[in-house]
């Protein structure tokens, strides 16, 4: 299973479990978090498809961007919140924690859609849920122009976005390692990209 973790720089126990446990028992984040990491576990397993981390990581984010805007900052209510459009959501959820909303460029062939598109992550990772989810005719010929790579790509985009939203939930200030990474082993860990705004 791969994961966030850094394999090269150490990390402290104590600078990652600190806040997750005092996050996993908050009475707001306690089974939002919890659900998201099952959900999170299960993109992992060699036999979950592409279509199907992509379908499961969408809906953790809008679980843990409801969480966080709805119930821990009383930013929205539950009506204006609803109304929000699902990339709209994500795009908050990313910008709240300074997590970049554009396609990371070592997802070299995603990149490319994405500048052919002028999409942002968050509209590519849920325009591509949409159409997987409601298969309308035009919904299947939208996918039928993504191949293997791009499917692969967006759904390591999304548990990418799964890994940093929880450990930014949880005040982790660390090094992570990127999710689909082309080049040698080591050279895909960077700071968390919170931690250069503070």
């Amino acid at each position: 299973m791969t994961s966030w973790f850094p394999t090269r720089t150490p990390i402290s126990e104590l600078c990652l479990f600190s806040g997750f446990m005092d996050k996993i028992n908050d009475s707001v984040f306690g089974s939002p978090l919890r659900n998201a990491i099952s959900w999170y576990v299960e993109t992992n397993k060699p036999q979950m498809t592409n279509e199907g981390r992509i379908v499961l990581m969408q809906v953790a984010l809008e679980m843990l961007s409801w969480a966080y805007f709805v119930d821990y900052k009383h930013y929205y209510t539950n009506d204006n919140f609803d109304s929000l459009d699902a990339a709209v959501k994500l795009r908050k959820l990313l910008n709240e924690f300074r997590i970049p909303t554009v396609i990371p460029e070592h997802l070299s062939e995603l990149f490319e859609l994405s500048q052919q598109n002028n999409k942002d992550a968050p509209s590519i990772l849920t325009s591509t849920r949409n159409a997987l989810v409601h298969s309308t005719e035009k919904n299947r010929r939208k996918i039928g122009q993504l191949n293997g790579i791009h499917l692969y790509q967006i759904a390591q985009m999304g548990i990418g976005f799964i890994e940093l939203v929880i450990l930014a939930i949880c005040m982790y200030e660390g090094t992570i390692a990127q999710r689909g990474w082309k080049g040698w082993k080591g050279e895909d860990e960077i700071l968390v990209p919170w931690t250069k705004y503070k």
